[in-house]
C-alpha cells in the first residue's frame, strides 16, 4: 500500500516546506547516531546525563524522530500565512509555529528525565520493581492505543485531516497567535503520540533500534487511511512486548542493570 502523500492536500505538501523539514530532520539523526555510538549503553535511566544534557538530547531525538510526522501541518501553516507575509518573513512565522510545538515536546522531557531517574534508582535498589515498572508502562502505553484520546488526537494529526487543523486565516493573526498555533498542535501530537516516544525509557533512550521503529510506526500511524488499524495492532504488540520484557528484562537498559 503506498502512503497518502501524493494525494495530501496541495498546501499539505509544499516542497520547500518538505525538504527543510527533512533536512533538519536528517542532521538531527546524524548527530543523535554519533551521540548514541558514544554514550555507554550499560547504564540505565538517565545514562549519567544532567538534566540539561538530557533535555538537549531529548529535544534533539524530537527534532530526528518528529519532525517528519509533522511536515504536513507546517506546511499547510506556511501556505496559509502566505498571504500575510512573504520571504523571510513567511520563514521567521513558520518558524514561531515550530518553536511552540518543539517548546511543548522540549517540556516532555522534564517528567521524562524524572522518570528515567527512578529507573535508574530502582534498577541499582530494587531490580524487581524496576522492571516490574518498566515492563507496567509499556504496557500502559499499549493500553494507550485503545482509548478516546488516542483516537481523537490521531484522527486530528492524521496526514488526511491535515488541511482541517487550522482556523481560516484573517489579517488579524498575530506572531503570539503563530506560536499558540505550534503549542495546540504540539499538544494534539503530544496526545497522539505521547506514549510512544515516552517507553523509549524503559527501551533505551540510546537505543537506535527502538528509535527508528517508533519513528517509522508514529509516521505510519498519521500516514496510512484511517480504515487501517494500525493503533490497534501497535496496541497488542505494546501489550505483548511489556509481558515479554517482564519476563526478560534485558529488553529493557533503561530499567535493567545485567548483573556482573
Amino acid at each position: 500500500m503506498m502512503l497518502p502523500i501524493k494525494n495530501l492536500p496541495p498546501a499539505a505538501r509544499n516542497s520547500s516546506v518538505w525538504t527543510i523539514v527533512l533536512l533538519i530532520s536528517t542532521l538531527a539523526w546524524i548527530y543523535t547516531i554519533q551521540q548514541s555510538l558514544h554514550m555507554p549503553v550499560s547504564l540505565p535511566g538517565t545514562m549519567g546525563l544532567q538534566a540539561g544534557q538530557f533535555l538537549a538530547f531529548w529535544l534533539l531525538m524530537v527534532l530526528a524522530m518528529m519532525l517528519p510526522t509533522i511536515a504536513p501541518p507546517i506546511s499547510t501553516f506556511y501556505e496559509m500565512r502566505h498571504e500575510q507575509a512573504h520571504g523571510t518573513l513567511l520563514y521567521l512565522r513558520t518558524g514561531i509555529f515550530m518553536f511552540g510545538y518543539l517548546l511543548l515536546w522540549t517540556l516532555l522531557g522534564l517528567p521524562t528525565f524524572f522518570f528515567a531517574l527512578l529507573g535508574q534508582h530502582l534498577a541499582l535498589s530494587t531490580p524487581f520493581s524496576a522492571i516490574t515498572v518498566g515492563a507496567a508502562s509499556i504496557v500502559i502505553a499499549g493500553c494507550y492505543q485503545f482509548t478516546p484520546i488516542k483516537t481523537y488526537c490521531l484522527a486530528h494529526c492524521a496526514f488526511a485531516t491535515t488541511h482541517t487543523c487550522f482556523p481560516q486565516q484573517t489579517s488579524a493573526n498575530t506572531w503570539l497567535q503563530d506560536g499558540q498555533a505550534g503549542v495546540k498542535h504540539g499538544l494534539y501530537c503530544l496526545g497522539c503520540c505521547g506514549a510512544l516516544m515516552f517507553i523509549l525509557v524503559p527501551l533505551g533512550l540510546m537505543s537506535l533500534f527502538w528509535m527508528i521503529a517508533l519513528t517509522i510506526i508514529i509516521f505510519l500511524e498519521k500516514a496510512l487511511p484511517p480504515q487501517v488499524p494500525l493503533r490497534i495492532f501497535i496496541g497488542i504488540a505494546l501489550l505483548c512486548l511489556g509481558l515479554f520484557a517482564w519476563i526478560y528484562p534485558t529488553l529493557m537498559p533503561g530499567f535493567y542493570l545485567p548483573p556482573n
